[in-house]
């Protein structure tokens, strides 16, 4: 079993960025996240969550940028189903700074913004 973060599991277009840029937005210290929820479709009756990236380099160098990129696609395949509920798009914006924070210290953060979008019960 591959260890990567499935193409169908990313948002990959310049228009799907710019799009889930007007959806709605959550911040934590070192990301800010755009969400927005995706409807069925036939071609996609249960659409997955998805995951987008953007690192410039405010937050560091290209080694930093690529931690950042890496830790970050390695949270979302390992706990999305803990972090979002099915169907949901989201980009996660870096911040200066998110290249000193630890995986932990990032899923901590990462679960406490997102869940910000859990209706409550």
């Amino acid at each position: 079993m591959s260890e990567c973060l499935p193409k169908d599991a990313r948002v990959r277009k310049r228009r799907e960025y710019l799009e889930l840029q007007k959806g709605r937005r959550v911040v934590s210290a070192h990301f800010v996240f755009f969400v927005q929820k995706r409807e069925p479709s036939e071609a996609e009756p249960a659409p997955r969550s998805r995951l987008g990236l953007i690192v410039s380099r405010k937050v560091g160098n290209a080694i930093a940028r690529n931690r950042v990129k890496r830790r970050s696609r390695e949270l979302f395949r390992r706990f999305h189903h803990e972090l979002m509920d099915p169907g949901w798009d989201c980009v996660a914006l870096a911040r200066a700074g998110a290249a000193e924070v630890t995986l932990e210290t990032m899923h901590y953060e990462w679960r406490r913004a997102l869940s910000k979008l859990r209706p409550r019960s």
